[in-house]
């Protein structure tokens, strides 16, 4: 059955995958669980809409038409349109912003930082309510909440203050996320990273965060299971694939294990994507060699 890859989400018994079944009307969508999970994923050259997005009950919804878009985006335009969405809601005019977003934006928020690995960690800005929901999103290891506003605006006042002010940056490029989970973490040395790095905010920001504790997502992620590196990346491989024994989701990283190696594949790009699912595991190929391509299975 044709299925796309339309998200991924963590739940109280694990990290799984978002699937919409295509064949069916409407579409059925269906969660599938990572951790301890024989699984075979392969992607298509074929891509649909992954539905919208309701930023006022915080439900998703396959897209009613099952369009078929383009490379570069994972929703069509009547999903966007639904969704009512932007991140950038700072730089539109306030008539720009659609009813749900502005409804959205003026719920209580919070601003945090998110470790990533040494020297990586980011600013960023959500509602309180979702916080732990986007950070697990991105595939923070560790986060400290350091301020609360009333709503949006005051939030991304401070998260732009301390951009400017700190040197923080707002994003974090997957490839380097991949990178970075391919280094030991040390739980201690990131809590001292982020303490530190809320000092600097404080100093160069005149904020005073409040003394909030540090979350650590590993068991989020990973349940029982531990990372034994270095962890080959399947992300560059074509056509996209991965199979093995689910360990868990870091972010978008879906992370596998496969004879007695661990595996990893970004998810990200792969949104959008008809995939094929398959309850068994295959041997994965071998990290290619510098300028040699992969083939996804050997």
């Amino acid at each position: 059955m044709p299925t796309v890859l339309s998200g991924y989400g963590f739940a109280a018994d694990g990290p799984h995958l978002v699937l919409d079944d295509i064949e069916t009307a409407p579409t059925a969508r269906r969660q599938v669980p990572v951790r301890d999970i024989p699984l075979t994923l392969t992607a298509t050259e074929q891509r649909r809409c992954t539905g919208y997005f309701d930023v006022i009950t915080y439900d998703s919804v396959p897209c009613p038409e099952q369009s078929r878009i383009g490379p570069d985006v994972d929703t069509c335009f009547a999903c966007f349109r639904r969704t009512g969405f932007n991140p950038s809601f700072y730089n539109m005019p306030l008539e720009g912003i659609s009813p749900q977003q502005r409804a959205y934006n003026e719920r209580e928020h919070v601003v945090y930082l998110a470790y990533f690995g040494p020297d990586c960690v980011k600013v960023g800005i959500s509602s309180r309510d979702r916080v732990l929901l986007r950070l697990r999103g991105q595939g923070a290891r560790l986060a400290m909440l350091i301020a609360s506003t009333a709503d949006a605006y005051q939030a991304r006042d401070i998260e732009e203050s301390i951009v400017k002010r700190a040197g923080l940056p707002e994003t974090v490029r997957s490839s380097r996320k991949r990178a970075l989970v391919n280094e030991p973490l040390d739980p201690e040395r990131a809590r001292r990273s982020l303490e530190e790095t809320r000092a600097l905010v404080e100093k160069a920001c005149e904020l005073r965060a409040p003394p909030l504790s540090v979350h650590d997502f590993t068991s989020d992620y990973l349940g029982r299971h531990t990372l034994d590196l270095p962890i080959t990346d399947l992300s560059d491989e074509r056509p996209p694939s991965i199979s093995g024994t689910g360990l868990g989701l870091i972010g978008d990283i879906l992370l596998v294990a496969e004879s007695e190696r661990q595996f990893m594949l970004s998810l990200k790009e792969l949104l959008g994507c008809v995939v094929r699912i398959e309850p068994m595991v295959r041997r994965n190929s071998k990290r290619p060699a510098s300028g040699q391509l992969g083939f996804g299975f050997s």
